[in-house]
């Protein structure tokens, strides 16, 4: 059983199947084409435009024209295994600070180096840092540090022991294809 609602000019699906319920976000700017291209890139952003056309059997001059008039795409990056360059512990760092030490905050967690992303947050906590150390002293010392610097109210660190899954929003052109988006 699907649902429908709205918000800000998109689409939102809410899906029923048992006891089961997940939402499907449907792009009004978009259409088939320009997901299945997103798609693809995002699975493998090093694919060339012609290699890209074949998947798609869209021409090259219209892959081109479509991804710079989506202006989507922020950057290429790559997705690296952090373990196999010695950084072996990886937590996410949830923390409350008082008022007048948010911005504070916030501009070191843009500047420190092993914070890999930095969030603003809402219930109860102010800012999430996803970050990456190659040991526990390396750890406690910025622990340490934010401590000194920063006065808080609540701070809390979760270990992150396996990655099932990441970056694979609209990655696989197959599961859009089954989902009936293309």
């Amino acid at each position: 059983m699907k649902y429908y609602n709205y918000y800000n000019n998109i689409r939102i699906e809410l899906i029923s199947v048992g006891n089961f319920t997940c939402f499907e976000v449907v792009f009004p700017m978009m259409d088939a084409k320009d997901l299945l291209i997103l798609s693809y890139l995002r699975k493998n952003g090093r694919l060339s435009l012609t290699n890209l056309a074949k998947h798609t059997s869209i021409p090259v001059s219209t892959l081109y024209e479509r991804i710079k008039k989506l202006n989507a795409i922020k950057r290429y990056t790559s997705l690296l295994d952090f373990t196999k360059l010695g950084y072996d512990l990886n937590v996410t760092i949830m923390i409350r600070v008082r008022k007048d030490h948010k911005k504070l905050l916030r501009e070191y967690a843009l500047k420190c180096h092993c914070v890999n992303s930095a969030y603003i947050i809402d219930n109860g906590y102010d800012l999430v840092m996803e970050c990456f150390f190659k040991n526990l002293q390396e750890l406690y010392h910025f622990m340490d540090n934010i401590d000194e610097q920063f006065k808080q109210n609540k701070k809390e660190v979760f270990y992150i022991i396996e990655h099932l899954k990441k970056e694979e929003f609209l990655s696989d052109p197959i599961s859009l294809k089954i989902r009936g988006l293309v």
